[in-house]
């Protein structure tokens, strides 16, 4: 689960992306979903799943590794390729 802060990009229920920065590349590494909106305004995404090849971020970010999760970015979509992929 991960906690943002309060922004107009993200609504209940949306899809978001993932996305890992690795010398200076974002890379989708995993598909989440916006579980909830505080009253305070701050978003709670729970991971629906991880994209095979990052086990090793999944487990460093499921213990809450500091540095993993400042590496961290999620986005408000995902690309079109990966839900083809899903249907």
């Amino acid at each position: 689960m991960f906690l943002l802060q309060e922004s107009p990009l993200f609504s209940f229920g949306i899809i978001v992306g993932i996305y890992f920065v690795e010398n200076d590349f974002e890379q989708l590494i995993g598909i989440g979903q916006v579980v909830n909106i505080q009253e305070n305004k701050k978003i709670q995404i729970s991971v629906i799943y991880f994209l095979e090849g990052h086990e090793d971020k999944k487990e460093k970010l499921l213990e809450n590794n500091k540095i993993y999760l400042e590496k961290t970015i999620i986005k408000p979509y995902i690309p079109y390729n990966i839900i083809g992929e899903r249907l």
